[in-house]
């Protein structure tokens, strides 16, 4: 079963979240409140070289979710993008930071109205805000749109003793749900047009859990290049990890 946090943990609709990034100020805000510390740092790395690793070279590609289009920057290189949001204010911010990227304000509940295929779709932080029969229709959603043989890549979080704890703690947090290896595979198997090809571990708390203590150094710093490969030789283990990277491939 998908584990829940706390009720004075807010918003937790899709229409609650939704609303949530719709403000301005948080939009204004965003990037520099996920660059605080090293941690931060390390974990924005990781997301980078996660969703563009799984980028084709050519083709289209969806992303659900742009945000202020910090991984569209690099995804962008490699695919034609169409990135979309619900968020006119985090839009603005992606339009500054990658003007070459279409893009459009539109619900990702939405995507069935989009008239292409697309090699891959990915999200990230996005999915990790559904309960999982949010989850289920998302992929359901996402299947339709994807070529035979194309990537719908995304991550969760998953159960972790200190997250549990630090949640209970930090009321203020965004609320996520977690989500097991297991709940991963029976969400993925009520949709039978995909099929899991991945999950690797992500985030390992015993790895990052001090450097969210310290100010975060210089772009292009070694500490953060030496952190993020150490996490990734640690993607086989789940253990301590505070997220799952999720591929699945198009039937």
């Amino acid at each position: 079963t998908v584990r829940r946090g706390v009720a004075m943990s807010r918003p937790k609709s899709p229409e609650e979240f939704a609303s949530y990034y719709q403000r301005g100020e948080i939009a204004d805000h965003y990037d520099r409140d996920r660059s605080r510390t090293l941690k931060h740092m390390v974990v924005r790395e990781l997301e980078r070289e996660f969703f563009c690793g799984a980028a084709p070279t050519g083709g289209s590609v969806l992303e659900l979710g742009i945000g202020t289009g910090e991984i569209a920057a690099a995804v962008s290189a490699r695919s034609a993008l169409l990135g979309i949001d619900s968020s006119a204010a985090m839009l603005a911010h992606a339009r500054a930071r990658v003007p070459g990227v279409r893009l459009q304000e539109l619900s990702m509940f939405d995507i069935d109205t989009l008239e292409e295929q697309f090699a891959m779709i990915y999200t990230s932080r996005v999915f990790l805000h559904l309960d999982k029969g949010d989850l289920i229709t998302m992929l359901s959603r996402c299947a339709g749109p994807l070529q035979s043989g194309g990537l719908l890549v995304f991550d969760l979080q998953r159960p972790n003793p200190t997250k549990w704890i630090l949640d209970r703690v930090q009321p203020q947090k965004m609320f996520n749900y977690r989500y097991s290896r297991e709940d991963i595979a029976d969400a993925v198997a009520r949709e039978p047009r995909l099929r899991v090809k991945t999950v690797v571990a992500l985030e390992h708390m015993a790895l990052l859990g001090l450097a969210a203590l310290i100010p975060a150094p210089r772009k292009g710093s070694a500490l953060v290049r030496f952190l993020v490969r150490s996490d990734q030789r640690l993607a086989s283990i789940a253990f301590s990890a505070n997220r799952w990277g999720v591929g699945c491939e198009r039937i």
